[in-house]
């Protein structure tokens, strides 16, 4: 099996039993589709720094191709290796919206430890990572379930923050930037003072960047996550198109899916600021 994966370019990967996850699965839409007689977890770390990648206006994640598209392009041609290889077994491919909690099954199988900002962060990758997981009834020999340990707990995170949303491995959303400023309609005076305080238009990095496990990371093996990076997104880029020829100009990138109106919004707060 270890050669398929080698083969699809996925690097980090470890398995769980099915049985040390059922009891704690998300309630998802896609929970359905775990198969019945499910056995095995591989969980699946997808980096995506680059020494190219530099700060900007957008979220690092943000900056690269979707990593939905990229994720699901990687999967296809692996689902279709496994499938030929176990004809027999059935392998159903998880990402963003899974009934497996990631973080603590990424955990369990040594790809990482969990940091105080509720992040995965693996020894060679840091927490620039994208997570899969694919379920399947094929059941494997050897397990290794690992003991969770701990971040280096310097709580730089934490000290970071512009409004203290962390603390102790759990993020307030009703002060994470990065919730506020991906989320739907008006922002209060708090929200708006958040994203000039940063500058940050979707997502935040602030807490990740900081990170002294996130110093002298490898760079990412993905190609797609390497090359079109695009960090700061303009008033002038946008603000004149409709929300469908938005989409139809960024349809590689993960910041379309809330629409245009929100980035709108936002750009329109720093240059309200500005003028």
């Amino acid at each position: 099996m270890n050669g398929i994966f080698e083969k699809n370019n996925i690097k980090l990967f470890g398995f769980l039993p099915f049985e040390s996850v059922k009891n704690n699965l998300i309630n998802c839409k896609n929970k359905s589709l775990i198969p019945e007689k499910a056995k095995t977890v591989i969980v699946m770390l997808f980096p995506y720094f680059s020494y190219n990648l530099k700060k900007g206006n957008l979220s690092k994640y943000a900056s690269v191709k979707d990593y939905h598209q990229v994720l699901k392009e990687l999967s296809q041609n692996l689902l279709k290796d496994l499938g030929e290889k176990y004809p027999d077994e059935e392998f159903i491919f998880f990402s963003d919206n899974s009934p497996i909690n990631e973080i603590e099954a990424a955990v369990s199988c040594g790809l990482g430890v969990k940091g105080k900002n509720g992040l995965l962060i693996n020894e060679k990758y840091g927490s620039y990572l994208f997570i899969g997981e694919i379920i399947t009834t094929l059941e494997l020999e050897n397990y290794t379930i690992s003991e969770e340990k701990s971040c280096l707990c310097c709580g730089l995170c934490q000290k970071v923050c512009p409004e203290n949303a962390i603390s102790e491995g759990k993020v307030n959303i009703d002060k994470c930037l990065s919730h506020i400023n991906q989320k739907k309609g008006d922002l209060t005076s708090f929200e708006k003072e958040l994203i000039l305080k940063t500058n940050y238009i979707w997502g935040c990095d602030i807490c990740q960047d900081i990170c002294p496990m996130n110093k002298n990371i490898l760079e990412t093996f993905i190609p797609d996550f390497k090359k079109d990076i695009k960090e700061n997104l303009f008033y002038e880029d946008i603000i004149n198109l409709s929300n469908k020829t938005f989409c139809e100009k960024y349809k590689d990138r993960a910041f379309t899916f809330r629409g245009v109106s929100v980035l709108k919004r936002n750009l329109n707060i720093i240059k309200d600021q500005n003028q």
